[in-house]
């Protein structure tokens, strides 16, 4: 009877043992979950900012856009790629004559 007794003492402990290793390694995979948590509220956060910042720079430039005059809007038979690559740096061409 001695003999059982011991035996299911040194099952219980091992079984212990293993209990506690799981433990161990649960309580790491947390830590790092929490780690890796962190970081993705951080980019999430981060992302927020940028996200809004485009958005504030995409109403800006709405903005400009529609205060052009209609005039300049609508001479669809302008050439721009012809004005920008024959402009200097110059102030925009001494206001708009191409070169």
């Amino acid at each position: 009877m001695y003999k059982r007794l011991q035996e299911y003492n040194t099952s219980l402990q091992q079984y212990n043992s293993k209990l506690q290793t799981d433990l161990e390694t649960v309580r790491a995979a947390l830590t790092r979950a929490e780690k890796e948590k962190s970081s993705i509220l951080e980019n999430l956060s981060t992302l927020r900012g940028h996200s809004k910042s485009l958005q504030d720079q995409l109403s800006s430039s709405r903005v400009s856009f529609s205060s052009l005059p209609l005039a300049l809007l609508s001479r669809a038979n302008f050439n721009w790629s012809h004005f920008f690559l024959t402009c200097s740096s110059s102030f925009f061409c001494d206001q708009g004559v191409a070169r």
